[in-house]
């Protein structure tokens, strides 16, 4: 293949857009952007660009060894972001560790520090003009204000190291609960006032909202436990003004994320969730009127789960993406009838996010990807075709290597139940005249999508520039085809009608004349990697499996997942009332069968599917002498992140896919 396409090492080096920001002067967008460390080769470092909207030049306003992320400019033309850059000419030890808010000036210069907290700043949301930014900050319980960073450096130093917890959950993806949790803070005039009294639980995993006056913050409260073991996610809303403060409670088993107050300030548009037994329920859009606490659900005309980005000035519009056939559109909505109308063209695809509206409600800009296009900023004229305009590569690719050698189609198959189960095949286009291997990808979740975007923990570019034609499936449970396409993934159906559809796809890759229809491989993370260990205790076609933090035993899983009543509730079963139910489809009680062999990858620091799983999976094949292999990180989570890593994990797997597909002798 060519030597121009996507390997690995050229996947890490390339700049990551992350963040972005309109300025207030509509002229320009910064957008944060992750490079790799040159020293090290082992870690990113995030850098602030200045990019035009009339196309000219962009411009890199930080740099340097600090980490510039989350930009947000203010009405006078300033930006504030987040930075672990030193607050003071002789920081303290650990100061690297600890982010702070930096405004910098319209006029530019230096960054000044607005912050100095203890324990460092998570994340903030301002008011437009910056006088008044809700913070989220750290706190150590019974630690007086000014010994909390001392005492949080002794603790690091010299411990105790133990912990207490009196309920679940106790640890979170890749981390244990500390002791420090997050506290909801003002800054204002200079200083950071907290707002509460500490509170454990309640805010943890929870972003602050603000309006543009800044009266007002709203965050979702996560202190009350239902009856099934989960948080109902109540409304707090603090009253700068009054400096009072309400807790509005949706009921028992629902839950509530506000996302942004109208631009008046009247109302709160947020997204709610009611847990119903037996069934998925999707994100409802509603809106608060705050002058009675009523809630009005903003019913949509098509079957959408809306991410709000912004609202027109007049507040009739809200902009929003959502999954949607395979992609990630733009949609207006209006709030008043629920209206949806697509914004980004069909045609255009892509996945979109980070989107601001001109104040003049006549463009969008944000960020965008594809599965040929790492991302990058754009703008869009709302009355133009849909198609939106790139305003700069921060990436350092161009996308006309791609569009030559690579090509995306898209496809859907008849599943076993009649219903239509579309798929992507990423195919290189200089492969010749002699059929190509396959790799199947599974997706995770299980609720997700394959979607047109770039991914860059599962980029199958890598595979076809080694001559891998890559099929990427969205099964019963993918986001976007309506929520019966999700609730066919909900509940003790697992291995039910998601591998169907499964095998549907890969029936219909093998009949392809550009595929050598018995060399397939496949390969799944996390849902994606229980569904790959399910396939192998039921087929034995395929070449090799990969299998990425897979569920493996669901019993044990249940039992060390970082929230089990999580997935109670989603299985529908309990293993403490039946286990044999709750274990069908759990791939342990049919290992027996598994022949195919199998590459086991697994983070040590994983705890939302612990490492245990791995261990019992490569444990069991070992003895029934299946060929196995155990990729183990024991300084990774869920995700394979350090850039070091991240070039060994695509590396052992296609070496493991090359040797099984008989490509050994390539690359």
């Amino acid at each position: 293949m060519s030597d121009s396409l996507l390997d690995q090492e050229r996947l890490v080096s390339l700049g990551r857009s992350t963040n972005l920001s309109l300025s207030s002067t509509e002229d320009h967008v910064v957008v944060s952007v992750q490079r790799l460390d040159e020293k090290s080769k082992s870690s990113y470092i995030s850098d602030l660009w200045r990019v035009p909207l009339d196309g000219s030049d962009p411009r890199r306003l930080t740099w340097g060894k600090h980490n510039d992320v989350s930009p947000t400019h203010l009405s006078d033309g300033s930006l504030l972001f987040l930075s672990n850059r030193p607050t003071s000419e002789t920081p303290d030890e650990g100061a690297e560790q600890r982010m702070q808010l930096f405004k910098l000036p319209a006029t530019g210069g230096e960054p000044v520090p607005l912050t100095d907290e203890p324990l460092g700043v998570s994340s903030y949301m301002a008011s437009e003009d910056g006088e008044t930014i809700a913070l989220i900050v750290n706190r150590l319980p019974g630690v007086e204000e000014e010994k909390q960073r001392e005492e949080s450096t002794d603790r690091g130093k010299h411990g105790p190291s133990s912990r207490v917890y009196t309920r679940m959950p106790i640890r979170y993806w890749d981390h244990w609960l500390p002791s420090a949790a997050p506290q909801v803070a003002v800054w204002r005039d200079g200083e950071v006032e907290l707002l509460t009294d500490f509170a454990d639980r309640t805010y943890r995993n929870a972003s602050p909202v603000i309006d543009l006056a800044g009266s007002k913050i709203a965050i979702s409260n996560m202190d009350r436990v239902a009856s099934d073991r989960m948080h109902d996610g109540r409304l707090e809303l603090f009253d700068l003004e009054s400096k009072s403060s309400r807790v509005i409670d949706l009921g028992a088993r629902k839950s509530l994320v506000p996302l942004m107050f109208t631009p008046d300030g009247a109302y709160l548009l947020g997204l709610t969730w009611e847990r119903v037994d037996g069934a998925h329920s999707p994100a409802q859009l509603v809106e608060l009127d705050l002058s009675d606490d009523s809630l009005r659900r903003i019913t949509t005309d098509i079957e959408i789960e809306p991410q709000i980005h912004a609202c027109s000035r007049d507040g009739k519009s809200i902009y929003a993406t959502a999954d949607y056939q395979g992609a990630t559109p733009i949609f207006s909505i209006d709030r008043a009838s629920g209206a949806v109308t697509r914004v980004t063209s069909e045609e255009a695809g892509g996945t979109h996010w980070d989107v601001a509206l001109t104040s003049d409600g006549s463009a969008l800009v944000g960020l965008r990807s594809a599965l040929l296009e790492p991302p990058n900023p754009f703008s869009l004229t709302l009355d133009a075709d849909g198609r939106p305009t790139p305003l700069a590569d921060l990436s350092g690719w161009e996308r006309e290597d791609l569009d030559a050698q690579v090509e995306v189609t898209s496809h859907a198959v008849t599943s076993t139940d009649g219903k239509p189960c579309q798929y992507y095949v990423v195919k290189p286009k200089d492969a010749g005249d002699e059929p190509l291997p396959v790799v199947i990808w599974v997706h995770g979740g299980p609720i997700g999508q394959w979607g047109d975007v770039w991914h860059w923990r599962w980029n199958s570019l890598v595979g076809t520039s080694r001559g891998y034609i890559m099929v990427l499936p969205n099964p019963r449970g993918s986001t976007g085809f309506g929520h019966d396409w999700v609730q066919g993934i909900w509940g003790d159906v697992w291995g039910g009608q998601c591998y169907e559809d499964l095998m549907c796809v890969a029936d219909e890759v093998a009949a392809r004349d550009d595929v050598a229809g018995d060399n397939i491989s496949v390969m799944g993370g996390s849902f994606g990697g229980y569904m790959t260990n399910w396939i192998g205790t039921q087929e034995d076609r395929f070449r090799c499996l990969i299998t990425h933090a897979g569920l493996y035993n669901l019993q044990s899983f249940h039992a060390i997942t970082d929230f089990p009543a999580y997935w109670s509730f989603m299985l529908g079963q309990n293993p403490y009332i039946d286990n044999e139910a709750f274990t069908r489809y759990s791939p342990h009680r049919h290992v027996q069968n598994w022949k195919s062999p199998t590459l086991i990858i697994h983070g040590q620091r994983d705890y939302r599917v612990p490492v245990g799983e791995a261990m019992a999976l490569f444990d069991a094949l070992q003895y029934h002498g299946v060929e196995s292999e155990f990729l183990l990180y024991p300084d990774e989570n869920h995700w394979i992140l350090k850039p070091r890593n991240i070039k060994t994990w695509y590396h052992e797997v296609f070496r493991f896919i090359d040797h099984h597909a008989g490509k050994s002798g390539e690359a």
